[in-house]
């Protein structure tokens, strides 16, 4: 039960097993399952499903736990013990059993990575007796390195490769490894100063070695913040000013884990260097100050040589990383220095306002705006201010704050020429939006790099609240245009807002029919995406031009037609002035482009018109028979060879017809509704005097070849054996 208490990681059944089956002079049980749960008197349970040892119900757990500390802390020396045993029975020279050495190897992985941190459980009050002759078996060998302690070493080294980046053992075991191998390291890593002590005798002890990152044991006794640790590396004279190989120091180590002891244990040495910088320029007062550990900035800052704005190599001051992370208590200590640096920059020009405002930091906010010589609109690299990350980031209180400051650009624009208003408006911050239009002196029409206004952002993105905010304005332009060309109501219609479709169209100003560079009307874009409401909307206006067209002369109806938008099709020819026949400049007709398509419910809508010119040919003389029956859309041929003036040999400019066409493709349906035809003309030939069956037998459609044959067919096509076409209708 003790091993259930203290188990670092769930243990496997078969680990428990070997665990309890060898005792400390390494003999080994032949111990089962059955035998350990009999021995715990129904007080522990075999979990089958994930193969481990459970207590019966957590009030034991918790009852074990509550009796007593002593509990705990032997549990945890008996785990280290057996864990030590693993590598020390090993390399006994007394004989062991080959089961002794079986229940070691599949223990050893858990001894490997967790027996330091029992030992630590277990602390320096709990190494008496057993355990500490133990570890003092494992660590040393008279005046050298234990065997045993090196073989672990390797294998902790190999461990450490393997853990995931994030297992707060990596570092440690990581840290432990040096050339020569020596205790000193894990002794600072755990804290254990019974081991320091015993280190005295180590012949081969140099107190300022260094890992293999260049790192002494004072470094690591700094990071865990083990001043007892400190206390005896320092009277060895171990050197306080050692850089490892990142230049880092220990009072860096001691300042960026916000170890108040440990940092004042450092700083009261009188060669201690508190303005140390590692390879990135970074300070113990810059790491503090950063991670907002107060008390330790405050320790800092009590020295008369602090420099409160060094910088790093992106230029970052202690302020500003306490601004960036929202470190209130922290700011406020270093704002309180009367030689701090308020408006300092980085190197891409964000200042502690800007960082503070961009991330929303308002009690912060507050602190550097109580400055007097605070600069409010200070710029970065990409020409943000404060007040632009507040509104780009929906952050309310911050804007407020900002606004209210009489020295305030509310219309401050950065490299793109956006403004604070126009980021608000484009992401639907309708509060903020509101704020900014409160101010007398905003510019409501401001325009970006490419020309777009806060209202043509709002209603691009459907921002139905701030638009309505914005159309408010009596000094709105509606109309404005991107250097695209595109309105607020183009974007609105192309995007689907339908609400703002409607605000948009209430005011008496607004133009309808504006076109885009392309030609785009409103109606056109709505049209082509199938927006059936929006196209509602806009047919409802008096001056709407219906058939407006783009600069290839395209027209809503055939955009509508083209991408199968039935119901926008059905409201279009409801219009009485509705031009069902408009080419583009190939001459494709809205019939045309649906035929192709095999949109037949369009092809439908545009056939019962009186008007439709069902043979309309395009500037290759094709019609809309001829797009259906190379595309095979059956029922569309079967419409339009219901119409009486249907021309069903009509002929493109290399004279193929759709029967030639239907034959090349093999589209066997669409040659039978083509045959069935009175005055169909099966051996029509093209500019080169192919014929339907000549292009059916080239290639090799079958069935086609079956269906001309039966026909009243010339064989001899021209260049064609009639050997050839007989072949293939067998």
């Amino acid at each position: 039960m003790k091993w259930l208490l203290c188990q670092l990681r769930p243990l496997k059944t078969l680990e428990v097993v070997t665990a309890v089956s060898v005792d400390s002079e390494g003999q080994c049980y032949a111990l089962s399952n059955t035998d350990l749960l009999n021995m715990c008197c129904n007080m522990v349970i075999l979990d089958a499903e994930l193969d481990v040892f459970r207590f019966a119900h957590l009030s034991v757990q918790e009852y074990l736990e509550g009796r007593s500390d002593n509990i705990n802390m032997e549990a945890h020396a008996l785990a280290m013990e057996r864990c030590l045993d693993t590598y020390l029975f090993e390399l006994a020279s007394r004989p062991r059993s080959e089961m002794t050495d079986e229940h070691n190897s599949v223990f050893r992985p858990y001894a490997t990575q967790y027996w330091p941190v029992h030992c630590q459980r277990v602390g320096s009050g709990g190494l008496v007796g057993r355990p500490k002759e133990k570890l003092w078996q494992f660590l040393l060998q008279g005046r050298d390195a234990a065997p045993s302690f090196m073989e672990w070493m390797s294998a902790a080294g190999k461990l450490s490769e393997v853990l995931h980046w994030r297992n707060p053992l990596k570092a440690m075991l990581t840290e432990v490894s040096s050339s020569p191998p020596t205790p000193l390291f894990l002794a600072c890593c755990i804290a254990l100063p019974l081991t320091m002590d015993n280190l005295n005798t180590f012949e081969n002890a140099v107190w300022n070695q260094r890992n293999y990152k260049g790192r002494t044991g004072l470094h690591l006794a700094a990071r865990y913040g083990h001043e007892a640790v400190i206390k005896l590396l320092l009277e060895k004279g171990t050197d306080i000013a050692a850089k490892d190989r990142g230049r880092v120091t220990a009072l860096h180590e001691a300042a960026k884990h916000g170890h108040e002891a440990t940092v004042r244990l450092l700083l009261a040495r009188d060669n201690i260097k508190v303005n140390s910088k590692d390879m990135d320029n970074r300070t113990p007062l810059s790491f503090a100050a950063e991670d907002g550990y107060e008390a330790v900035v405050k320790l800092l800052l009590a020295r008369d040589d602090i420099k409160v704005n060094s910088k790093d190599v992106n230029d970052c001051t202690p302020l500003l990383f306490a601004a960036e992370y929202g470190h209130e208590a922290v700011v406020k200590l270093l704002l309180a220095r009367d030689d701090i640096e308020v408006n300092s920059k980085d190197k891409d020009g964000n200042t502690p306002l800007s960082f503070a405002a961009k991330y929303g930091h308002e009690v912060v906010v507050k602190l550097l705006l109580a400055r007097d010589n605070i600069e409010v609109n200070l710029k970065d690299m990409g020409g943000h201010t404060p007040l632009l990350f507040a509104a780009l980031n929906w952050h309310e209180v911050v804007v407020k704050l900002l606004l209210a400051q009489n020295d305030i650009e509310a219309n401050s624009m950065d490299t793109n020429g956006r403004t604070p208003l126009s980021f608000a408006a484009q992401y639907g911050y309708e509060v903020v939006v509101k704020l900014l239009l409160t101010r007398d002196d905003i510019e409501v029409n401001s325009k970006d790099m490419n020309n777009r206004t806060p209202l043509l952002f709002a209603a691009e993105y459907g921002h139905e609240a701030v638009v309505k905010l914005l159309l408010t304005r009596d000094d709105i332009e509606v109309n404005s245009k991107n250097m695209n060309g595109y309105t607020p109501l183009s974007f609105a219609a192309e995007s689907r807002h339908e609400v703002v479709v409607k605000l948009l169209l209430a005011r008496d100003d607004i133009k309808v029919n504006s076109k885009t560079m392309d030609g785009h009307t409103p109606l056109l874009f709505a049209a082509a995406h199938g927006h059936e409401v929006v196209v509602k909307l806009l047919l409802a206006r008096d001056d709407i031009e219906v058939n407006s067209k783009d600069e290839y002369d395209r027209t809503p109806l055939l955009f509508a037609a083209e991408r199968g938008h039935e119901a926008v099709v059905k409201l279009l020819l409801t219009w009485d002035d509705i031009k069902v026949n408009s080419k583009d400049m190939d001459n494709r007709t809205p019939l045309s482009f649906a035929a192709e398509s095999g949109h037949e419910v369009v092809v439908k809508l545009l056939l019962t018109r009186d008007d439709i010119e069902v043979n309309s040919k395009d500037v290759d003389n094709r019609t809309p028979l001829l797009f259906a029956a190379e595309s095979r859309h059956e029922a569309v041929v079967k419409l339009l060879l219901t119409q009486d003036n249907i021309e069903v040999n009509s002929k493109d400019m290399d004279g193929r017809t759709p029967l030639s066409f239907a034959a090349e493709r093999g589209h066997e349906v669409v040659v039978k509704l083509l045959l069935a035809r009175d005055d169909i003309k099966v051996n029509s030939k093209d500019m080169r005097g192919r014929t339907p069956l000549l292009f059916a037998a080239e290639c090799r459609h079958k069935v086609v070849v079956k269906l001309l044959l039966a026909q009243d067919i010339k064989v001899n096509s021209k260049g064609t054996p009639s050997q050839r076409f007989r072949r293939l209708s067998m």
